[in-house]
């Protein structure tokens, strides 16, 4: 299943090289690809959602 997701992930971000950027309220990051951005959220969601768990057991 993760294989399928980085694939598709692989697949989108070859197909979209066209750069964007990130704007939060008025702070605005640099311009990167949208691969490397979904890419850099998808291993963000990957880990904090393999480390929640572990905070809530602790209660």
């Amino acid at each position: 299943m993760l294989a399928m997701g980085i694939g598709a992930i692989a697949i989108f971000s070859i197909q979209n090289i066209k750069p964007v950027s990130v704007q939060f309220l008025m702070f605005e990051s640099i311009q990167f690809p949208v691969g490397v951005l979904l890419a850099f959220c998808a291993g963000i969601g990957i880990i904090l959602g393999s480390l929640l768990p572990l905070l809530w057991q602790r209660q």
